[in-house]
C-alpha cells in the first residue's frame, strides 16, 4: 500500500493526495505546532485559584488513561493544587481504565467522583446502530458508535458548578491526538489555519448523516434523540456550561510520551492492557472495535493518524513510526469481544460479517 513519503498516510486516507514527490497534501498544509507557553503561565493561572487551606480548589476530568492520570499528579505534586477528580463513566470504560482510578485515588489520596450516564440505553443505541452499519456500511457511519461519551464536558461543567469549584482543567486530548479523518469520510475536512470545523463544513457533515439516516432506515431507532441531544449539548449548552476557567493542561505542558509513561508507571504503578503495546485511548472500550473496522476496511487506525502528527512536528522518525503503528494496529480479539459482549452482540456472526464487508470493500476498490 502506497504511502506518503514524509509521514505515514496511505493511499486509503480520506480525501489524501500526493505530489511528484510522493507528499501528501496533509503534510504539504501542515502547521507546525507553535512553541508552548512556558510552565509559569500555568502557574500563573493556579496561582489565582490554588487554595491555602488544602480545600478542592480545581476539578480535573479523569478517565484512567495516560494523559488524565498524569496531569493529575503533576498539578498536585508540581504545582501543588487541590483537585477533584471527576470521570465521566458512559458504560464502556475498560477494566484497565477503573484499575487505574483505583491505584491514582489511592497513591495521591483524593477524591473522586464518578458520574453514572445511563448505560443500558447507551448499550442499546450502541447495538443498533452497529446492527445498521452491518447492513449497509459507510466508514462516516462508524463514530456513531462513540455516542456516549459526547456529553462528558457538560456533565462535569455542571458538576464542578454544583460544588462552587470555578477552576477545571483537563489532561485529555493533545495536540497530536487529532482524528478529524473519521469526518472526512463524508468529504468534511477541517480548516488548515483553525483547526476547527466551519458553520459550512458542520452543515455538511450534518447532511450527509442525514442521506445515510434515509439510505440505511436501521439507524432510525431510539438512538436518535440521544444524538440529537448529544449533539446539542457538545456544540452548543458545553460553551454554555463552560467559561474561560476550564483549561487544556497540555495547551501548557509540553506533552513527551516518554516522559508521561515513565513518571504515571513509577508514582502511580499505572496499567496498561497485557494484550497490546498501546497505551492511548487504554480506557475507552469501543478503540479496539472501531480501529478494527478502520484496518480492515481501509487498512490503517487513528494510530497512524497519531503518528504522522508526531512525524510532521519532529518528535518521530518516519521508519521508527512505521514499526510503531506495525505493532499498534494489531488486532485486539479479546477486548473486541468484551465490547461486543458489553452491548449485547454475538462475536463469532459480527465479526464474519465485518470480514465479508472488508472483502467485497478491498475487492472494489482494487
Amino acid at each position: 500500500m502506497r504511502r506518503c513519503t514524509k509521514c505515514i498516510l496511505p493511499e486509503t486516507f480520506p480525501m489524501v493526495t500526493f505530489d511528484d514527490k510522493g507528499v501528501c497534501n496533509y503534510c504539504k498544509s501542515h502547521i507546525p505546532i507553535g512553541k508552548k507557553p512556558a510552565l509559569h503561565v500555568l502557574e500563573d493561572i493556579l496561582s489565582q485559584y490554588r487554595s491555602k487551606d488544602n480545600t478542592v480548589d480545581c476539578v480535573v476530568t479523569f478517565s484512567g488513561g495516560r494523559d488524565s492520570c498524569f496531569a493529575l499528579y503533576l498539578l498536585m505534586k508540581q504545582f501543588n493544587m487541590h483537585p477533584l477528580a471527576v470521570t465521566y463513566d458512559w458504560g464502556l470504560m475498560t477494566p484497565e481504565a477503573r484499575i487505574n482510578w483505583k491505584l491514582t485515588k489511592e497513591k495521591l489520596d483524593i477524591e473522586h467522583i464518578i458520574i453514572e450516564a445511563d448505560k443500558d440505553r447507551i448499550r442499546r443505541n450502541i447495538k443498533q446502530n452497529i446492527t445498521a452499519w452491518l447492513k449497509k456500511p459507510h466508514m462516516g457511519m462508524i463514530p456513531l458508535f462513540t455516542e456516549g461519551d459526547k456529553t462528558m464536558e457538560y456533565h462535569i461543567s455542571k458538576l464542578a458548578k454544583q460544588k462552587g469549584i470555578s477552576l477545571v482543567v483537563t489532561g485529555n486530548g493533545n495536540s497530536f491526538e487529532r482524528t478529524r479523518f473519521k469526518m472526512s469520510f463524508f468529504g468534511v475536512n477541517e480548516d488548515a489555519e483553525s483547526n476547527e470545523l466551519s458553520a459550512r463544513g458542520h452543515t455538511k457533515l450534518m447532511l450527509r448523516y442525514m442521506i445515510e439516516y434515509l439510505r440505511n432506515p436501521g439507524y432510525i431507532n431510539s438512538s436518535i434523540m440521544r444524538l440529537l441531544n448529544a449533539y446539542f449539548v457538545q456544540y452548543i449548552l458545553a460553551y454554555e456550561a463552560k467559561n474561560s476557567n476550564w483549561i487544556k493542561f497540555f495547551q501548557y505542558v509540553p506533552w513527551n510520551e516518554n516522559e508521561i509513561l515513565a513518571t504515571i508507571r513509577r508514582e502511580l504503578n499505572w496499567e496498561s492492557p497485557k494484550d497490546t503495546v498501546l497505551t492511548w485511548r487504554i480506557d475507552d472500550g469501543t478503540a479496539p472495535f472501531y480501529n478494527y473496522l478502520y484496518y480492515k476496511m481501509v487498512g490503517f487506525t487513528e494510530n497512524d493518524t497519531f503518528r504522522s502528527n508526531q512525524i510532521r512536528n519532529g518528535i518521530l522518525l518516519r521508519g521508527a513510526a512505521l514499526e510503531i503503528v506495525k505493532e499498534e494496529n494489531k488486532p485486539r480479539y479479546e477486548a473486541i469481544k468484551r465490547y461486543l459482549e458489553f452491548v449485547g452482540l454475538d462475536y463469532d456472526s459480527t465479526m464474519k460479517r465485518i470480514n465479508e464487508i472488508a472483502e467485497l470493500h478491498n475487492k472494489k476498490d482494487s
